[in-house]
């Protein structure tokens, strides 16, 4: 004789108003309640880690903006910053210097920033190298 497969039954109640747009769902869709509440439970177990994911990067993306908005407000507190610096040197350099001095000391400054720079990121680099060999 062979033996009948039971299947595991589950039962659950719904609010009142939940349980007519179930039943106004399983109308449109031709469906029994039964076969409409295993096609739920099954998507949304399917869809679990889905779910899950779409909620981390929900915050990541939170996170994210929150960090982006924090540089912007850094960048142009510098560039404010940066501003008045620039204005008082060249109101000093104005009134005590020709075009030419003017001109050079410039340059000089340009060139000497990028230098620093440079060898800053250099030694920052040589950390990172340090760190990734370790």
């Amino acid at each position: 004789m062979a033996k009948i497969k039971t299947i595991p039954q589950i039962e659950f109640r719904l609010l009142a108003e939940s349980h007519a747009k179930f039943d106004s769902l399983c109308q449109v869709k031709g469906k029994k309640r039964s076969e409409l509440a295993r096609e739920a439970v099954g998507w949304y177990l399917d869809n679990q880690d889905k779910l899950g994911a779409d909620s981390r990067e929900s915050i990541l993306e939170k996170r994210m903006r929150k960090m982006e908005e924090r540089l912007a407000s850094l960048m142009a507190r510098t560039a404010i910053d940066v501003g008045t610096m620039l204005s008082l040197m060249y109101r000093t350099i104005d009134q005590n210097m020709t075009d030419k001095e003017r001109d050079e000391t410039f340059v000089w400054a340009y060139n000497t920033a990028v230098a620093r720079l440079k060898k800053k990121l250099e030694g920052q680099a040589a950390d990172v190298q340090e760190v990734i060999k370790g």
